[in-house]
């Protein structure tokens, strides 16, 4: 009976590994259908096919001190989203839609990171989801003409994949993944958005930072003046990627590099991110969930980053929850190292990284699920597996 129980125990580690890992590679696998379908209801209806199971079983098998957790967080938070329903009723349509998402992907990544996890079943199903999402996400970036508008978003399609790769070089040593990482950046570099490249540098930095230190201490010197000695090769280089592929994106790149201080390659967040933090002087207790949606210079427009998004619907209370808790989750994954440490970085990287350019922060499932594993989870060093 022991046994059977044992058993029963790693088999159901294994799922929420796998879990775990989804939570990450969601969107990359809706992207493709995305196409026909509206990709925001495919995500929630894939979200809810693939997790409910597996929620149900954990929940109905042992509801354990972590799951309470996650969901007296969600309910406190359904409490704060009602409230700020009765103060602010101009903005009752999008406090609504902010439920919804909580109550759909919140509940699953919170809960998804309050569950029992082996981190080395993730590496199993993190490499397959990584391969499929690759592909897909490749094959329409290099082969489908007409393709402009949708490079972004088949850029962050194939991010996880590309960080995933990067991952398995530092943990096997992998020539292999090596060369995928790297047609991977490639690709990101000519198609993908400059978010997706700035998590990337945010993998790399932490790794250094934790692994190298005398490396990460030495490009931290040496960058700027180096940039500046060899920017004109780094601007022929993305010069010949961009003739080579005829990517529109790769032109903010070429043109952050340049000269010409008088063309704005911030795609309009120079502005929002100026009336956001007038937004958090004007009313520094914060302007209400979804207030960007009446405002009249943001014209519907989320702030595209966390802190201020944070900031303008919370005001300074919420923005100082929201570093203490990015403190205390950064402090806590440094406590481990090897294997585990490199995927905590994984998750940190595409969460942070995507949210401080892009995405609201109420529907994204990386977000919540961070915030189920560091406040919910207690994580212990012993062989690096969470319980």
């Amino acid at each position: 009976m022991h046994k059977i129980r044992v058993l029963s125990m790693e088999k159901k580690k294994e799922m929420n590994a796998f879990a775990v890992v989804f939570v990450f590679f969601l969107y990359s696998l809706t992207t493709l259908p995305g196409l026909y379908v509206n990709q925001g209801l495919l995500t929630m209806g894939l979200a809810v096919l693939v997790f409910f199971p597996i929620l149900a079983k954990n929940l109905f098998s042992r509801v354990t001190k972590a799951n309470m957790t996650a969901i007296c967080i969600e309910l406190f938070m359904l409490i704060v989203l009602l409230l700020e329903y009765l103060v602010y009723d101009n903005y009752s349509k999008a406090i609504q839609e902010s439920g919804i998402y909580l109550l759909s992907i919140g509940s699953i990544g919170l809960l998804v990171g309050s569950f029992e996890f082996d981190y080395r079943y993730c590496y199993k199903y993190g490499q397959i989801l990584a391969y499929v999402c690759f592909v897909t996400s490749a094959l329409f970036l290099w082969l489908t003409p007409y393709k402009f508008l949708m490079s972004m978003r088949f850029g962050y399609a194939m991010l996880p994949s590309v960080l995933w790769f990067l991952l398995v070089f530092i943990e096997k040593k992998s020539r292999f993944d090596l060369l995928l990482f790297l047609a991977g950046l490639f690709t990101l570099v000519a198609w993908g958005s400059r978010g997706t490249l700035l998590v990337v540098l945010i993998f790399l930095l932490l790794y250094l930072l934790k692994e190298r230190k005398k490396l990460f201490a030495a490009l931290v010197i040496v960058t700027i003046p180096l940039l500046t000695v060899l920017r004109n090769y780094v601007l022929e280089l993305l010069d010949a990627i961009s003739d080579l592929t005829h990517a529109r994106k790769i032109n903010k790149l070429i043109i952050m590099l340049d000269d010409d201080e008088e063309i704005d390659t911030s795609s309009g967040r120079d502005a929002i991110y100026d009336h956001c933090i007038d937004l958090i002087q004007l009313n520094p207790f914060g302007n209400g969930v979804g207030f960007w949606t009446k405002d009249p210079v943001m014209h519907g427009l989320f702030p595209h980053n966390v802190f201020l998004h944070v900031g303008t619907e919370f005001g300074i209370i919420g923005m100082a929850v929201l570093v203490i808790v990015l403190i205390y989750a950064m402090k806590k994954m440094f406590d481990f190292k090897g294997s585990f440490f490199y995927l905590l970085v994984f998750f940190f990287s595409i969460m942070f990284g995507r949210l401080m350019v892009s995405s609201m922060y109420w529907a994204r499932p990386e977000f919540w699920f961070f915030i189920g594993l560091f406040l919910c989870n207690r994580m212990m060093k012993r062989e690096a597996i969470v319980f």
